[in-house]
This record gives structure tokens, C-alpha cells and sequence, in this order.
């Protein structure tokens, strides 16, 4: 089971709050600071709630010239929960992580390639409501940005073993949200950190069907 980290704690879901109602169900997966660990039997309960397939929305930081109240935007997004310790994010849309790129030619370059699958570990650690910590392993793409038009092996990190980075699902509405939080880049396998303007949450709602 992952480790609960606090350094995310400020950031948490009060950054995306605003979105939607999900600062409710996450805070009751967050307000113990060591959650406990689960036996095998809650685990398989918190995991049979969850398991599945989900078509659902990615929300992401943005900017609307027209409209300065306007802070986020949204894309389709599927994930499937298949075990009790791995997460697959189907199709996430390179788009989504562009607001966490501080360089304007790597943004740009980011944004025109294709949605790509995301494996993720995750670790239950509360049964009502069913929560659990997420580890994605991140996303690497291979294309050429900026005057030079080299070719370079591009992979955008997360954070992992992290409070920030969580699941949370809503028995009375049937809605599984969660967030991951995109913090580094890495350039032909060195991290660059002036590449990356802050740490930049994403928050995934679906509802079960």
C-alpha cells in the first residue's frame, strides 16, 4: 500500500474545489492524517464498490480571455479499475497537461499529440466511503519542439505517495472522483524543473453506471 505523504497538504483538493462538490468526499478520505491499514477482506469490499469501467471527464487548469471567472476546462476521458492495486486512465488528452508547462514552444508541441494510456498503482485505505491513494507511473512522448526541431523523449511525472494524489467514491450519487497532480519533466531522461510553472492538479468525475 502506498505511503500517506502530507507534503501535499496545502494543495490538496482545495485547489479544484471550485470545480465541483468532489472537496466533500475527498476531505472525509483526508481528514486522518495516518489513515489505517486495511485487511484483505475490507480491501476487497472498498475495491468490489469501485471496480469497472468509467467514461467520464478530465478537469484541467485553464484561462478564458473572455471570461476571467472561467479558471478550468474539461475533456472526455474513460478509466478502468480492473484490480484492487492497478488503475488504467484509457485515453488521457496530452491537452490537460499543458498548463503545468512553463515553456510556451514545449506547450504547444505537447498539445498536438495523442491521448495516451496512463497505468496507475493505487492502495485503499478507507472502506466508507471507499478511498484510495493513486500512483501514476506518467507519460512519455517522443517529439521535437522549438527553433531546433530535435527530436527529444518527453515524459511528464506526478507525484506519488502523496495526499494530493487520491480517489474517492460517492455511494449516494454513484460518482467516483479523483485527482493526480502533474510535478515534473523530463528531458531525454534528466528532470528539468524550470520546465514545469507548479505543481497542477487534475481532477477525473464519472458517475457508475
Amino acid at each position: 500500500m502506498p505511503k500517506f505523504n502530507r507534503k501535499m497538504k496545502s494543495l490538496k483538493i482545495i485547489s479544484m474545489a471550485a470545480c465541483c462538490a468532489a472537496a466533500l468526499v475527498f476531505n472525509a478520505c483526508t481528514e486522518n492524517d495516518s489513515p489505517k491499514s486495511l485487511t484483505k477482506e475490507e480491501v476487497k469490499a472498498a475495491f468490489e464498490t469501485v471496480k469497472g469501467t468509467y467514461k467520464g471527464s478530465v478537469i484541467f487548469p485553464a484561462t478564458n480571455p473572455k471570461n476571467a471567472k472561467d479558471v478550468t476546462d474539461t475533456l472526455d476521458v474513460n478509466w478502468t479499475i480492473a484490480t484492487d492495486s492497478v488503475m488504467t486512465i484509457d485515453n488521457l488528452p496530452a491537452q490537460a497537461l499543458v498548463p503545468a508547462i512553463s515553456d510556451e514552444a514545449l506547450g504547444k508541441a505537447l498539445a498536438q499529440q495523442q491521448a495516451q494510456s496512463m497505468k496507475c498503482y493505487i492502495g485503499f485505505y478507507s472502506v466508507s466511503p471507499a478511498c484510495f491513494l493513486i500512483n501514476p507511473k506518467g507519460l512519455t512522448y517522443k517529439f521535437a519542439y522549438g527553433t531546433e526541431k530535435k527530436e527529444h523523449d518527453v515524459v511528464v511525472a506526478f507525484y506519488v505517495n502523496n495526499s494530493g494524489s487520491l480517489g474517492a467514491y460517492n455511494a449516494t450519487n454513484k460518482t467516483l472522483q479523483m485527482q493526480i497532480v502533474a510535478g515534473g519533466v523530463y528531458i531525454d531522461g534528466k528532470l528539468q524543473p524550470r520546465l514545469i510553472k507548479k505543481a497542477t492538479p487534475l481532477l477525473f468525475k464519472a458517475t457508475k453506471k
